[in-house]
This record gives structure tokens, sequence and C-alpha cells, in this order.
């Protein structure tokens, strides 16, 4: 459990506004492939049109994500950055309900895609310097719970909207929340950047001491260094195949539902709701609790987590939709949930721990346009091409192969990585952890061959 004082001053209020506004970030996100079948018939679009809006969003937010990473490490206030965003993806979200045809729809939604990426990417790099390397993958595990809890409320929620009321006020619904929300995050007090890093992690592919911020790499010189981290990449890649198979099983596992099991839209919408909370909430924690006890037990206790809870995620949903009835074809699904979100605690703290303070905003937003580009942009205007073409249950038989392409790529990670080791222990506390790094930064000498520079590498 997390204490207060295992943080800096401040560092629990900023996790709790930043949990709630990522709960709001994923009620928004679901609310379209809740209220599919909707708007879908209201609106006269196929299946390939109507997994559009979601992939427009995608690509919106994946290219916007970079420029606000790189806003966020040249020291723009990120607590601002993060109001902003909240805003306007709030502002977005409602008015797509105003949408008459394709493309009044489309655009509201790839709006909402620049909100979210102001916040997406400062977020975590945010909550990063709050906290010491030792306790992120505990504080990263309960902000990402937001991801189950905000998926199953807008499946849940948008489908008893759209049944009760219309797609229209679910669209609404959700949005009007984070006007009032987004000015919360002003109260968060910007911490020092990097004051909490190990000294290798603070030089690394940096001249700055950490606080500071001279040389800033631009965009493309922290993709340059990024993809020469081989720690990052693994955890990125295995990332991205995940981002393919959830992203095209959350647009379409309700419609798959109707179609193939014959559930009443709000009824899919709840059942998913249900599964994705409990499944999500008890692998997001089974996950972060497993890595912490395999961490003097394994030397890359983070991949490992990620790695094996892809086995038991692969053969359950292979299973779910593979057997026709719809009890045991649910049961399964539950299973694949559950190990599905084993990952996103340990591997979220991989990239956290494994890069440099002065480009850790770019880094993680740089994660984010990689995951959507070869991931979720893409994967569900695949399915329902594929199902145009054939039947639905084909085309989402192809979601299992990249969750094991996934395992492949953390397992080799596991195998071939040195890891970045943790700066303290569960028992330490902030206070020792700048002595440490105090100390540390007093006796290191940073040598040119082991502690390359943005300048040293251009």
């Amino acid at each position: 459990m997390l204490r207060a004082s295992d943080g800096k001053p401040g560092a629990m209020r900023a996790l709790v506004i930043l949990t709630l506004i990522n709960l709001l970030n994923y009620v928004d996100r679901y609310v379209p492939s809740a209220t599919k079948t909707d708007f879908q018939k209201d609106l006269g679009l196929n299946d390939f049109q109507s997994s559009v809006p979601l992939t427009a969003f995608v690509v919106v937010y994946m290219c916007a994500s970079p420029v606000f990473g790189y806003l966020a490490d040249r020291d723009w206030s990120r607590p601002g950055l993060i109001c902003f965003g909240v805003l306007v993806w709030s502002v977005a979200t409602a008015c797509a309900a105003l949408a008459t045809d394709f493309w009044t729809l489309v655009i509201p939604r790839a709006c909402v895609g620049i909100g979210e990426a102001a916040y997406a990417t400062i977020a975590p790099a945010l909550l990063s310097d709050f906290y010491a390397s030792g306790y992120r993958n505990k504080v990263l595990s309960f902000f990402y719970l937001a991801i189950p809890v905000g998926g199953a409320i807008g499946f849940g929620v948008g489908s008893g909207l759209a049944a009760a009321f219309g797609w229209r006020v679910a669209f609404v619904a959700v949005g009007a929340p984070g006007v009032l929300i987004a000015f919360i995050t002003l109260t968060i007090k910007e911490p020092v950047r990097g004051a909490l890093d190990a000294p290798d992690v603070v030089h690394s592919n940096s001249t700055s001491t950490g606080g500071e911020s001279k040389n800033q790499p631009t965009v493309w010189q922290a993709v340059v260094v990024l993809f020469k981290n081989k720690e990052y990449l693994f955890a990125v890649f295995g990332m991205t195949m995940v981002a393919f198979a959830s992203g095209g099983m959350a647009d379409w596992l309700p419609t798959y539902l109707q179609k193939r099991h014959g559930m009443e839209e709000s009824m899919a919408g709840t059942v998913i709701g249900a599964m994705t909370i409990v499944g999500g909430i008890g692998g997001t924690l089974s996950g972060s609790w497993l890595a912490e006890k395999m961490t003097d037990r394994v030397d890359n206790p983070y991949f490992y987590v990620c790695a094996m809870s892809m086995i038991p995620t692969v053969a359950a949903a292979i299973l779910a939709i593979a057997i026709p009835n719809m009890h045991t074809c649910l049961f399964f699904f539950f299973v694949a949930q559950f190990f599905l979100w084993m990952y996103t605690g340990p591997a979220n703290a991989i990239i956290a721990n494994c890069t440099a303070p002065i480009m850790r905003s770019q880094a993680f937003a740089i994660s984010i346009f990689l995951t959507h580009a070869l991931g979720d942009a893409i994967s569900p205007p695949i399915v329902g091409a594929i199902s145009d073409a054939s039947t639905l249950q084909t085309a989402v038989s192809i979601l299992p192969v990249t969750l094991f392409f996934a395992g492949v790529i953390w397992a080799v990670g596991f195998n071939t990585v040195v890891s970045s080791v943790p700066l303290l222990s569960g028992q330490q506390d902030v206070e020792g952890a700048m002595e440490l790094r105090k100390n540390s930064l007093s006796a290191i000498t940073v040598s040119t061959a082991s502690r390359k520079s943005i300048h040293s590498v251009f």
C-alpha cells in the first residue's frame, strides 16, 4: 500500500487527481464503442465506417502526443497543459452529439485526440517526479487502474444511457463533467524534475543533473536516443501488440456479442463493463504485486510478469472466440481480461525507470505514438473490413495472434536486456532517495563512454 510519506509533498494529492481524470479519459474513450449500434443505424454507417471515428481519434492522439511531450520537457507548466487537454477533450466529446453524418461524427472525435494527448503524455512523467523509481510500479498501477474502471463505466453508462435516452445524450453526459474537473489540475504543485532519480538515469542521454532544463532534446533527438534503448523498445513494442488486440476487441466486442450470441446492446455493455472492471482491477493489482514479489527472484521482474501473463491471455482469448456457448465464451473473455491487464504497471514502470527525466514526457509520448500507430489506430478498421468481407468471428480471430507476439517480445526482453534497478525498496522513503542521490552525485564521475549526452550523439 502507498503511504503519503512514500512520495514528495503533494504526491498523494497529485496521484488522486490525475487518476480521477484518467478515469474520465477512458469513460469518454469507450462510449462510442458502447453505442456503436445506435449511431451506426442513426447515421447510416457500415461496419468499416463505424470504426473510423475511433481510428480518427487515435491518429490525432498519437500525432499530437509528441508535441505535448516536447512542450512538457521544455518546462511548460505540466498541470496547465493537462488542464488544457481535459477541457478540449470534454468539449469535443459533447460536440459529437451534434453529428448528422459520417464526417460530423469523425471530426469532433478526432479533436478529442488533441485533448487526451496533452494529458496522457504528461501525467505519468509528472507522477514519476513525485515518486522514486522503487515506487513507480505501484504508483503507475494505481494510476492505470482507471483504464479498466473507466472503460467499464464507459461501456455500462454509455449503453445504458443510449438505451434509455439515445446515443447523443450519452456523449453529452460523459463530456460535461470534464469541463468542471479540468481546473482541479491547477492545484497540483509542479515537482522538481529528476530529483528522485538515480544519477545514472539522470545523466543517461542527457547533460542535465536533474531538476534543470538544460540541453533538452528535440523530438527527433529523443527518438534517436530512445531507439538505442533496448529496454524501452522491448517494453513499447510489446505494448503495441497488446494495443492492436485490445483496441480491436474493445471496439468490436459489444457488437460481436450482439451478432454472435444475440445479446441486447444494453446487456452487452453491462456484461463487458462488469468483466472489465473486475478483471481489470484484479489483473492490474495482481501484476503489480507479482512484479514486486519477483524482484528478488529474477533479473527482469517487470519483463517476466509481462511475458508470462500473455500465456493464459492468449489461450483464454482463443477459447472465448471458438466456443459457441455464450456463458462459456464470457467466462473465457473474463479470464483473458484478467491476465491481459497484468502488464500495465510493470510495462509503464519500465518506461519511467529507463528514461532520463529530461525526456521522460517525450518517452511516454513516443510510446503512445508507436502503440497507437501500429496498434489500436489500425485494428478496429481492419477488423471491420474483414468482417464486411467475411464474418465478424473470423475478423476477431486475428487478435489473439498479436497477443502471442507481445509475449514473445517481452520474453526476448527478459532474456536480453539489463534491467533498470529500482532506486528504492518498498521500505525506504523519499528523504532516503534524495540523500542517496545526493551522495551518489558527489561520488560519480560520468565517463564519456558510459554517459553519452545529446550533444555527443549529434
